[in-house]
């Protein structure tokens, strides 16, 4: 094995790869994934798929409804994410009938939506919740991320909005793993559901295609201040991997890991969508870069969530190395470390 850099901290990681994911459907939804959407719809004529990727970005506005599905989530995207977060959206395009593209968070997997979602540490999904005009301004609040959904929610308050907790069983608590707002680095993330109410007041006329009023610029505003008031988890170092380079073998990321009572965490599905079925070795190397053990993991084209306990190691320092077992299909994978003492 080739030699590897040395850092003083107490365990260090070394880590290779590369990663992508893919979900199911609702009966309500005309089509039950992307690439039945995609066999039946044009681009540029019945949808449009918008992204922003800025350099060393951790927070990821989404809008997988947008444009004229669940009309005012596309423009909220955009203002929150400004010019430093990311922001993906999928957008209908037609005169009329665009509930057809719409296909539910858990089943949503659009190839650049999964993987951005993969490789942001801050997700947050915006969406329409389904009821009519009358319906009062309220925006539902949902997904495992709960301290950034708290914050959003006292932002929001703060800010004269309606912001509740979902109930369960609602349909509007975003807490299934399969849903695409809990597809982040962390496995967790935060949903929004707004009633249309709330979404015409962001609007002179109600009509996305006038000018925002203020509701709108208050709404973004306290969103960005929510985000601002964010600290991402400092015990979670992730694998720091690259998901949109053009090499299935990414570069190498030190961490320091304390193995007992720690657990890595990812997300791991296949880079093609032709059934090819890859997947990932994980090494576990001691100081003296000797092979103690490792964990095979198969990828498909529906991504998997894999929680890897670490207690199986003695404690000591150890090199984690994630291998491709076949470089023609390589996998990807994204993911965290927990439970992590910083020791620089």
């Amino acid at each position: 094995m080739q030699k590897m850099n040395r850092t003083s901290v107490a365990t260090a990681l070394f880590l290779v790869a590369s990663v992508a994911l893919p979900l199911q459907a609702l009966a309500a939804d005309t089509y039950a994934a992307w690439g039945q959407r995609a066999a039946n719809e044009t681009a540029g004529v019945d949808y449009r798929i918008r992204t922003q990727s800025v350099s060393n970005a951790e927070y990821l506005l989404m809008a997988i409804h947008g444009g004229a599905i669940e009309a005012g989530t596309s423009e909220l995207a955009q203002a929150i994410a400004g010019s430093n977060h990311d922001f993906y959206m999928f957008e209908g395009l037609k005169s009329s009938g665009n509930s057809v593209l719409h296909i539910t968070a858990t089943n949503f997997d659009e190839p650049t939506a999964i993987k951005m979602a993969a490789q942001a540490t801050g997700l947050i999904s915006l969406h329409g919740a389904a009821n009519n005009a009358n319906a009062d301004p309220i925006v539902w609040m949902g997904g495992q991320d709960t301290t950034l959904r708290d914050l959003i929610i006292t932002r929001l308050s703060a800010a004269g909005f309606d912001a509740r907790v979902a109930a369960s069983g609602s349909g509007y608590e975003g807490t299934s793993d399969n849903n695409i707002c809990n597809k982040s680095r962390i496995l967790a993330g935060v949903q929004l559901e707004m009633t249309k109410s709330l979404r015409e007041s962001f609007f002179v006329g109600g009509n996305r295609n006038n000018p925002t009023t203020q509701a709108f610029n208050d709404f973004v505003t306290a969103m960005r201040n929510a985000i601002a008031d964010h600290t991402l988890d400092g015990t979670d170092r992730d694998f720091d991997l690259d998901p949109l380079s053009s090499s299935y073998l990414y570069d190498s990321a030190l961490f320091d890991v304390n193995p007992l009572s720690s657990f890595i965490t990812f997300n791991l599905g296949t880079s093609t969508y032709d059934g090819y079925y890859s997947g990932v070795r994980i090494e576990f190397y001691d100081s003296e870069e000797q092979l103690v053990t490792t964990r095979t993991y198969l990828a498909g084209i529906n991504s998997r969530r894999v929680e890897l306990p670490l207690s199986f190691l003695a404690d000591g320092n150890y090199f984690i190395r994630v291998v491709q077992l076949n470089s023609q299909y390589p996998s990807w994978m994204f993911g965290m470390v927990h439970n992590i003492p910083m020791l620089f």
